[in-house]
């Protein structure tokens, strides 16, 4: 015979919030004098100890969230509930397509904590709660776990490269082997940018093919609520350093462009359009690329390419690239400054040649 199990030391973790601690505040512990790294690290991380907290992700919506126009006693519970699950779904599809593109990993803390969040967001929205997946998705970070796990990916980088006898200085060993703070920065810039990116994503699909041609109130609702969570996002992206942001936005976008070259070994390989052994030399050159941007620390970097090559390179993308990624105006910004530095080259060459003019010759032999 069926019996009722019982819940009562359960239901209470269902239902209530999750007890909390105080924010775990992060120091930076023996800081390099004149390190330029280390000192954009400091304000990204004193900027950085209040976004990671053990508080209850949907306990206290309206302190996280900003005040909502469309109030709840103006939408259908049911239909609203049916419009956030959509959306929820919409967002797993834009994650998939970033790690289908390169720009994310298909396994790793960055992208367990993005769906995490995805999962903290169904449960919320089946007792009626609006999106906060972004709040779910630091929650999901703040376990160090997720610096172990990262640890040893980077001891085995080590291992690997020292199996190779390549002991040479890889990108980011004038830094220390493992430091938390700049993961932690890599870490929540990483989550907010590919946040953002999925939001985006998800919400021109879900007014393209899931919202009626006049937005119901409750589809307008969700798109809100989605709009909400990007601003938070945004915030905490804008409270870090801004070199800190650019580095990692520039190594992500090496991440991506060598990704699209495996693939396109792949692809060479299985039409067996180039040898098996080159191929597989090729995909360890490229495997060890990613290691080295995987563990780069630094701010600058050698052999930079010249503005002009580095506009010309933009230039071959395809222009359904440009568009998405919003590379126009960085190729006009770029153009504009190649212009500039060659008219400053060609006035100071104009000074030179006055100064070495047979008529100042003339005036000196006077």
């Amino acid at each position: 015979m069926y019996q009722t199990p019982n819940l009562e030391h359960v239901i209470p973790y269902l239902y209530h919030s999750l007890p909390t601690t105080s924010p775990r505040r992060v120091e930076v512990h023996h800081p390099v004098p004149n390190s330029r790294v280390l000192t954009h690290r400091r304000a990204s991380v004193c900027k950085l100890k209040d976004n990671y907290k053990w508080d209850n992700v949907f306990g206290s919506i309206s302190s996280s969230t900003p005040e909502h126009t469309i109030h709840d006693d103006e939408v259908d519970s049911e239909a609203l509930h049916e419009a956030r699950l959509n959306f929820i779904e919409i967002l797993k599809s834009s994650y998939h397509r970033q790690i289908k593109l390169g720009e994310l990993d298909s396994n790793g803390e960055l992208v367990y904590s993005l769906f995490q969040s995805l999962e903290f967001c169904e449960d919320a929205a089946a007792r009626g709660l609006p999106l906060n997946d972004w709040e779910g998705t630091k929650i999901a970070s703040a376990t160090r776990v997720l610096l172990v796990d990262e640890f040893f990916r980077r001891m085995l980088i080590k291992v690997r490269h020292m199996w190779k006898r390549r002991r040479g200085n890889m990108a980011g060993n004038d830094d220390k082997f493992f430091d938390t703070d700049a993961f932690k920065v890599w870490l929540l810039v990483r989550q907010a940018l590919a946040f953002v990116r999925a939001h985006s994503l998800a919400r021109k699909e879900f007014e393209e093919h899931f919202c009626s041609m006049i937005p119901t109130s409750e589809e307008e609702k969700v798109i809100e609520e989605s709009n909400a969570q990007c601003t938070l996002a945004q915030a905490d992206l804008d409270d870090i350093d801004r070199e800190d942001v650019a580095r990692i936005r520039g190594h992500k976008m090496c991440r991506i462009i060598l990704n699209d070259a495996i693939k396109y070994i792949d692809e060479l390989t299985h039409q067996e359009l180039i040898p098996e052994k080159d191929a597989g030399e090729t995909l360890d050159q490229l495997n060890e690329y990613i290691d080295y941007v995987t563990v780069c620390g630094r701010h600058d970097h050698d052999a930079k390419l010249d503005l002009a090559i580095q506009v010309d390179r933009l230039k071959l993308l395809p222009s359904t690239t440009l568009d998405e990624f919003k590379l126009w105006p960085v190729i006009d910004e770029l153009s504009r400054r190649v212009e500039e530095e060659g008219e400053r080259e060609s006035e100071t060459r104009e000074v030179g040649s006055s100064l070495n003019s047979p008529l100042l010759d003339n005036v000196s032999s006077i």
